[in-house]
């Protein structure tokens, strides 16, 4: 994901690279502060909970509103619902005439 927010860490090519940013944020304990706050900091501008959850709870709502509606015009779901039963339906068969023999 792109963001125009500043990168909270280091970018590298190689093994050896990772690993050494790795270990200096291991014993800088400044540099650690200072890429937690700003991940920290990022995280929060990115991921509004509240913001989230009311887009969340709006599109909970429309589909509870028009279940139907929304249930014809979910194809895929309408299929694999399909199939989930019928693949039960063959099972249970499969084994009725399993234990009959």
């Amino acid at each position: 994901m792109q963001t125009q927010l500043p990168w909270a860490g280091e970018v590298a090519n190689d093994a050896t690279s990772i690993a050494n940013a790795a270990v200096k944020l291991y014993q800088d304990e400044a540099a650690w502060r200072c890429a937690s706050d700003l991940g920290q900091k990022n995280a929060q501008l990115l991921f509004e909970q509240h913001k989230n959850f009311i887009a969340f709870e709006s599109r909970l709502t429309q589909v509870l509103t028009n279940l139907a509606v929304h249930r014809q015009d979910n194809f895929i779901g309408s299929m694999l619902n399909h199939h989930h039963h019928k693949s039960t339906k063959y099972m249970s068969q499969w084994i009725e005439a399993k234990n009959k023999s």
